[in-house]
């Protein structure tokens, strides 16, 4: 399914020889370090073309030298190599004429230059092959003809000789001898070369015998092979590049063919050429570089004789898929009339495949083609694209409509006959709004709307054809001769007509015209406008002289009117006349010669326009307007305008083949609206999907299909999605107008939407209405929404559907484990399993092409390398067919497709649940067998599948806009409603599965049915009397398929109705010994006890305990036990709650034993209490320490003081055991009248107003107040007021030390990240190591252990990338999670994490500083009263050293974000410490930013001042976190720099969060300026240890200076006082 396109055409006239004969051209090469080409002439002049090839740019005249043999530009030499029949010759640059270099006497009959240019092979006059240097000089030689088969010879493997064994008839007449075969005519006897790709082997033609024989020889000069004796063999010969072929012909008695050969002398296949026996002669064969086209040239004979010059000359190429040979393009030149043209010579360029020079006896022609994939057209009309794809095949145009049948290549459904081979052939890709209200309208004559195909074949013919999909009413509509039609001064033989496309009733051709009187030259003056170019104004009489005046020819865009003929004596016509006619309307010429069109497409927002790409990706509109004249009137004529494309001025890059779409966000998100396209492609043929929107108006249509069409399905599909949902079009004119995306491929395989580039490895791409679709290099095909994000941010829009993926992974995969938990629930749907695949993508075979994506249909058709075709139905495109068929209300279409393609069925609801609720009825009835919906049923799930499994094509739901939470229960009762009104004896298996699906409680509610059925009884008359007992055991029989025997056997028990147990038991065949003595056993039971048998048995307990209780206070201990067994206390106390209270106290004592076995203490102590265990109750508050309650108790109980005070000595060592020093002590001061212990404990606690308290309360009794006072309270406070003071100072310097080693580790990793992004840092191997040991030596003087951090993370080593994998490993795992935790905030020196637990572990000191502000002022004032002045004033001063170490320390422990610029990413630092000159060259080389978003670099980077800039940031940096080992402390000692030397204070808004700010010119401090977004828990991951683990530095704490702890004292009042 592919055709060879030419997109790109350059023409000129050969100069004049001396005598002013034209140069006629007989050897092409390339220069391909200019690019350029070069040929030599007939006369011995080598012409230098420029690269356009529009022009001479030089000649280099020589001296008569024979015939020309061989041309070849050779690279390493930079020079041109002539070989003729005699002699060498060399033209080096910039000489004005040829150098010779040799001769052979013998003379030359032919030579070839390797691939690889290193050798020279010469085949002589006297018939031996010379090999020369690329200095000429002799390698080899020897004879060319050889009797030896060659090195590569056949093995005998002994089996007896040919004449011994038995051959048959055909094998005895093989034996005989035959006749010697005749020279084949024409043959000019001369010997050929050709080379294989890789230049190791090369193979000769030579005439022996009158026979030609092919052998192949290897690089060396040893003879490899020869071929079989094949009769008829000509002279051409070609090797193919990729080795497997080498090509020749054979002249047959019946027919001419391509003849293979593969390179041991075999024969491998041939095609057959479109020519008569004797009509022509193959010159020569080439293949092109890609080894997929090959060129074949042939000459007419002159009734078999070969004439000079020829009458006609043809260039076929050939490509072959699926082992067949397709003729893709013939250039046919007639010697006669005035033109008088010929082929002398052609070649393909030696690495663009798609290159091909012509040369002629006056012109030389440079052709770019290309090889592409078949493009489906729309055909019927917008509503019914029936995506055929036109092949052509010489002249045969071979039609399939891949919507309705694929057919594989060769074979295709129907065939188009025509005259000459096919050039091109264009359907159309879509029909404007406007076109189509006109026709609605009645002012234009529908053309066959969207039903026409125009083909341009060899010839210039113009055919157009009506209904071409369909076999018997196709028919030719139109047909004329391009060459009367379109104006152009070059001879007929050249005009090549491109990129033609169909834009509603005009055809857009591109063809190559001079820009000086084309249209004033054409023969038709009616047809002409005032948009073709203008008349010279003193034209040449002469043509050779016209031409050489004119300027070089420019691509023009012609455009011809399609119209319907008068139908005046329609009746008399033959029906296969044709009915419209062809106008030319006139045409617009590109600016300059060298501005080429490129691509073509049908452009969406206007009638009868095209954007047209020229080869730098620039995109110009041009159209087709009604044209005014002078007074403003519409004369009623047509001219073609061009104009700039405003929507999208230009592509990120110049395509090969262009779309254009119109795209728009979706309405809504319960039924999404799908995007009105429409497409066009590159030239020839042109893909066409989709609905389009009107220009102006913005608005959908609708094109109705023909009423004689015999397609079936989907009419009116433009408005499929707003059937569905009436909100859509209550929002139309609400709806943001449509973008347009032009999308393309680049010849550098780059998919671009507009300004962007999606992807650099996509090889095809098509769409339907609702994704893009592409193929990549990866073997993987891509499906992107088409939203408005795809025209603004594709490649977002892209990660976004990657990122998606990736989060919905790991819920999945757990979903996907528990698949066979969920089974026994019947829960699992046929995609259950399916959520961890991502539906934006899908594999495809290696090589795949897109062919075709047909509109409304899930199919994708794509093209193997091979040429066979496949078929596959991916789900983004499935979900979108079933988007469109839920929103008619097509359930029973929906339901097969989604089962047939195991997708959830769960859409057919999450799609819009409040339409499914308003139609469940219908859905019902759509489906119409119990087998269908109980499958529906069975597959539901609490969720939505549309956030969930399918967001490839479904937009985020807002909350409360998506399915109910309980959306199973919810659609099995609408379900089951609608069974029941549509037909309930019919579904009733519907209806119990609806009640079985929703648990628990379904199966007893199904049973409950089911049993209301058997005992339903059946009316007198209307029916046998076990009617409804059959249904009930067929109801049965189907739960047993969804149930478990035993469950539904159990359920049926726990009905305690034993007959209906007892008939479940029969239907599921249950073994009689397992189930009658039970049920007889339990007719033998009162109903009291029998339900509590059967409760018991089943293991509902609650129910038997109710039940048991019931049987009277005999069964009490009974029911003890049993609560005691099943631990059913809460129920006990809930069913005994109103029986004797002795019952009640039993039950309570039980429960609250069974409390305090569990070490509920609280609640134990209260049951016991109820129960009147007081003893027990009172331990039990005790263990709670609840000493309110046990007081409480004890007072109630009467208990005596003795035994109180001991209860109150353990509970205080029980409360000091869990550090309540001030509850302890009130129970010994209340409770056990011991104040000095009470005392003490206060003390302890550090609670001194309550310990003077109780102190004076005791002076006051006349007790010991005053030794609790002298003894215990003031040593105590003294000794808090020393141990405190120790403390803060410990703590200060233990402060101070940790922020030294901080900085140390911080400078050190700084110095390490510019030196690994200096690639200064040792590998594995230990290079350059001494280099980065003396950079940082001076970092690592004093503080040699922070070396060892080049051995941990920031070394980036892999040995410490393994480590950190490891790590991470060991801590997922919940056995060492603890154990891993601890090591992350170890303070080893050196550890991996050191500066993370440096800064953690300071963060606690600092906590806890902040946090003993309360209790040091509570600490100072009890000293003031106690009298202890000094050790008052030496902690305050301690704790107030402290604080204020901690302020000067906390700049540097949290500095702003862009002091740490050892933790940005490595690009960043690379960029930093490398110095690159501009900010582009930083935004290519980084990329974006990991975990900052939107970042920026702008402004304030002079070029050459940036390295100085980086150094600067880093000394300040090591500054800052090192200044004891750069010789220069900061401004302020332990103080981080100020806010002058970090950043430029303004007075504008701060920047927003994450991105990079650049300072001015004056700008004296770091080049960049970092915000993050969390402003302090700054990340500490870098972008080059992905699968390593990071770790966050702990957020600052909110420590701010406070006065409200201190104390006035003597020596604070004195101090103040000074």
């Amino acid at each position: 399914m592919e055709t060879i396109e030419i997109v790109g055409h350059r023409c000129m006239r050969l100069p004049a020889g001396e005598e002013g004969e034209p140069s006629t051209a007989v050897g092409i090469t390339f220069d391909l370090d200019e690019d350029r080409a070069m040929t030599i002439t007939s006369s011995n002049d080598i012409l230098f073309f420029d690269t356009d090839m529009t022009q001479v740019e030089n000649t280099v005249c020589t001296t008569p030298m024979g015939k020309p043999v061989a041309l070849a530009h050779v690279g390493m030499l930079d020079a041109v190599y002539a070989t003729t029949d005699t002699e060498m010759f060399v033209v080096h640059r910039g000489q004005p004429e040829a150098e010779y270099v040799g001769s052979i006497d013998c003379g030359i009959l032919a030579a070839a230059w390797s691939p690889d240019q290193e050798l020279l092979v010469v085949i002589n006059g006297d018939g031996d092959i010379v090999c020369l240097s690329k200095d000429l000089d002799p390698i080899f030689e020897h004879p060319v003809v050889s009797d030896e088969f060659g090195a590569d010879a056949p093995v005998n493997v002994g089996w007896g000789k040919r004449e011994t064994q038995f051959q048959g008839r055909a094998g005895k007449l093989a034996n005989q001898p035959k006749v010697q075969d005749a020279q084949v005519p024409h043959d000019d006897g001369a010997p050929r070369i050709a080379w294989r790709g890789d230049g190791q082997l090369f193979a000769t033609s030579t005439l022996e015998n009158n026979r030609r024989v092919i052998r192949t020889w290897q690089r060396d000069g040893t003879l490899s092979a020869t071929s079989e004796k094949v009769g008829g063999l000509e002279q051409a010969l070609a090797w193919r590049p990729s080795g497997n072929l080498i090509a020749s012909t054979q002249r047959l008695p019946h027919r001419h063919d391509v003849v293979f050969f593969e390179r041991n002398g075999l024969r491998h296949g041939e095609f057959t050429l479109p020519f008569a026996q004797g009509e022509v002669h193959v010159e020569k064969l080439a293949w092109n570089c890609e080894s997929n086209i090959l060129a074949v040239w042939a000459v007419a004979l002159d009734n078999g004789e070969y004439a000079t010059p020829p009458a006609k000359s043809y260039l076929q190429l050939w490509t072959s898929s699926n082992y067949h040979w397709y003729l893709q393009h013939e250039f046919r030149f007639e010697n006669g009339g005035s033109d008088g043209l010929f082929i002398t010579a052609f070649d393909w360029h030696p690495e663009d495949p798609h290159r091909l020079v012509i040369a002629t006896n006056t012109h030389a022609s440079q052709f770019i083609l290309r090889r592409t994939t078949v493009d489906s057209g729309m055909w019927q009309s917008n509503a019914k694209h029936s995506s055929v794809v036109a092949v052509p095949d010489g002249s045969a145009l071979q039609i399939t409509p891949l919507r309705r049948v694929v057919v594989p290549p060769p074979m295709a459904d129907s065939t188009l006959a025509l005259t000459a081979p096919i050039h091109s052939c264009v359907a159309p890709a879509s029909v404007s709004a406007g076109f189509s209200a006109a026709v609605e309208r009645n002012e234009l004559r529908p053309l066959a709307v969207g039903d026409v195909m125009a083909a341009v074949s060899s010839d210039h013919t113009l055919s157009l054809w009506g209904r071409v999909d369909h076999p018997t009413k196709r028919h030719l509509i139109a047909s004329c001769d391009l060459r009367d039609v379109l104006p152009s001064s070059l001879p007929a033989a050249l005009r090549v007509y491109r990129h033609a496309t169909l834009c509603d009733d005009v055809l857009f051709i591109t063809t190559l015209t001079h820009a000086d009187g084309d249209a004033g030259n054409h023969d038709n003056a009616e047809t002409s406008s005032p948009s073709s170019p203008p008349s010279p104004s003193s034209p040449s009489s002469s043509p050779a002289a016209q031409v050489s005046t004119r300027p070089p020819a420019v691509d023009t865009v012609h455009a011809l009117h399609m119209t319907t003929t008068n139908a005046d004596g329609a009746q008399d016509r033959d029906a296969t006349a044709p009915t419209h006619t062809v106008e030319y309307i006139g045409c617009v010429c590109m600016a300059t010669p060298h501005v080429h069109v490129t691509a073509c497409a049908p452009l969406p927002t206007a009638m009868r326009s095209v954007i047209v790409q020229d080869q730098h990706g620039h995109l110009t509109r041009v159209h087709v307007a009604p044209r005014h004249a002078d007074g403003g009137r519409d004369d009623g004529a047509l001219e073609v305008v061009m104009g700039p494309c405003v929507q999208v001025p230009r592509l990120a890059a110049a395509c090969s083949r262009i779309v254009c779409l119109m795209v728009e966000d979706d309405n809504t998100t319960d039924a999404p609206t799908p995007a009105a396209i429409t497409t066009g492609s590159k030239s020839n043929s042109t893909v066409g999907t989709g609905t389009t929107a009107v220009g102006d108006e913005e608005t959908l249509f609708t094109i109705q299909e023909d009423s004689d069409d015999d397609d079936d399905d989907d009419n009116n599909e433009d408005d499929n999605n707003n059937g569905g949902n009436s909100a859509n079009t209550d929002n139309r004119d609400a709806m943001m107008p449509p973008a347009l995306a032009v999308v393309g491929l680049t010849n550098a395989f780059q998919l671009v939407v507009n300004e962007h580039v999606v992807v650099s490895d996509c090889n095809s791409f098509a769409h339907n209405h609702d994704f893009l679709v592409f193929t990549t290099h990866a073997h993987v095909c891509r499906f992107l929404r088409l939203c408005r994000a795809l025209t603004q941010q594709p490649q977002l829009l892209l990660h976004q559907q990657q990122q998606q993926h990736h989060q919905q992974q790991p819920e999945q995969l757990d979903k996907a484990s528990s698949a066979v938990k969920r089974k026994n629930n019947n829960s699992s749907g046929g995609d259950g399993d399916d959520h961890v695949y991502d539906h934006s993508t899908r594999a495809v075979e290696r090589g795949s092409r897109l062919v075709c994506v047909p509109r409304h249909d899930i199919k994708v058709v794509l093209q193997m390398p091979r040429g066979n075709l496949e078929v596959i139905c991916p789900r983004p495109l499935i979900l979108s067919r079933a988007k469109t068929l839920l929103n008619k209300h097509a359930y029973a279409d929906v339901f097969f497709m989604l089962r047939k393609h195991r997708l959830s069925l769960n859409l057919l609801y999450d799609h819009n649940p409040g339409d499914f609720e308003a139609h469940v009825v219908a859905f019902v009835r759509a489906l119409h067998s119990s087998q269908h919906l109980n499958l529906f049923v069975m597959e539901l799930r609490d969720e939505d599948v549309t956030q969930t499994m399918y967001t490839i094509a479904y937009q985020p739901r807002s909350s409360g806009s998506g399915v109910p939470a309980n959306k199973t229960a919810r659609v099995c009762e609408l379900l089951r409603n609608a069974c029941v009104s549509v037909n309930e004896d019919g579904l009733l298996d519907t209806i119990l599965t609806t009640f079985i699906k929703v648990q628990p409680g379904g199966i007893e509610r199904a049973l409950e049915r089911v049993l209301a059925i058997h005992n339903t009884p059946v009316p007198a008359g209307t029916g046998h009397a076990s009617a409804n007992e059959d249904r009930a055991r067929a109801a049965l029989k189907y739960m047993l398929l969804l149930v478990d025997v035993d469950v539904l056997y159990n359920e049926a028990l726990g009905s305690y109705n034993l007959e209906f147990a007892l008939m479940v038991a029969q239907v599921a065949q249950k073994d009689p010994k397992q189930y009658l003595p039970f049920l007889n056993a339990l007719r033998q039971e009162s109903e009291v006890l029998r339900r509590y048998r059967i409760d018991l048995h089943l293991k509902r307990f609650h129910k038997a305990l109710q039940h048991l209780s019931n049987a009277g206070p005999a069964h009490f201990e009974e029911c003890l036990a049993l609560m005691k067994e099943h631990e059913l206390y809460p129920e006990a106390m809930r069913i005994f709650r109103d029986h004797d209270a002795s019952e009640v106290r039993a039950v309570a004592g039980a429960y609250g034993q069974h409390l305090l076995a569990k070490r509920e203490y609280n609640q134990a102590g209260i049951l016991l209490e109820r129960a009147g265990l007081y003893d027990v109750a009172l331990k039990a508050y005790v263990h709670a320490l609840n000493w309110r309650q046990v007081f409480s108790l004890t007072s109630l109980r009467a208990v005596p003081r003795e035994e109180v005070k001991k209860v109150a000595v353990d509970m205080s060592e029980a409360l000091v055991g869990v550090h309540r020093f001030h509850d302890a002590a009130h129970v010994l001061h209340v409770y056990g009248d011991d104040a000095t212990a009470a005392a003490e404990l206060y003390v302890k606690g550090k609670h001194w107003d309550d310990a003077c308290l109780l102190a004076s309360q005791q002076q006051q009794q006349q007790q010991q107040g005053d030794a609790i006072m002298r003894n215990i309270v003031s040593p105590g406070v003294l000794a808090a007021l020393r141990t405190m003071c120790e403390q803060y100072t410990d703590m200060s310097a233990l402060i101070a030390k940790r922020t030294e080693r901080l900085c140390v580790v911080r400078a050190g990793k700084l110095e390490d990240r510019r030196l690994e992004a200096l690639g200064l840092l040792p590998g594995d191997d230990g290079e350059f190591g001494d280099a980065a040991d003396g950079a940082a030596s001076d970092l690592y003087s004093e503080a040699s252990t922070a070396r060892s951090r080049r051995s941990g993370r920031t070394r980036a080593t892999r040995t410490s990338q393994r480590s950190r994998r490891t790590a991470a490993s060991s801590a997922r795992s919940s056995k060492g999670r603890r154990k891993h935790q601890a090591k992350k905030y170890s303070l080893k020196e050196g550890g991996m994490f050191e500066e993370e637990a440096l800064v953690h572990a300071l963060r606690k000191l600092v906590v806890q500083v902040d946090k003993d502000q309360d209790v040091v002022r509570e600490t100072l004032l009890a000293g003031l009263r106690m009298g202890h002045d000094d050790a008052v004033d030496s902690l305050q001063e301690a704790y107030d050293a402290c604080r204020h170490t901690i302020q000067a320390c906390m700049p540097r422990i949290w500095p702003p974000p862009s002091t740490l610029v050892h933790r940005l990413p490595l690009g960043v630092i690379r960029f930093l410490a490398g110095g690159t000159s501009t900010t582009g060259m930083m935004a290519a080389a980084t990329g974006p930013i990991p975990g900052v978003a939107g970042v920026g670099v702008s402004g304030g980077f002079e070029s050459g001042s940036v390295a100085a800039h980086a150094q600067a940031l880093l000394e300040q940096q090591r500054a800052m976190h090192a200044p004891h080992l750069t010789g220069t402390a900061p401004a302020t000692s332990m103080m981080a720099p100020t806010a002058a030397t970090i950043t430029t204070a303004t007075a504008t808004a701060p920047p927003a969060s994450g991105v990079f700010t650049s300072p001015g010119p004056a700008y004296g401090g770091p080049l960049l300026k970092v915000h993050h977004h969390d402003g302090n828990n700054y990340d500490g991951g870098d972008d080059d240890d992905d699968d390593g683990e990071t770790m966050q530095l702990a957020a600052r704490p909110d420590f701010k200076p406070a006065h409200s702890w201190r104390v006035i004292t003597e020596k604070h009042r004195k101090t103040k006082r000074k």
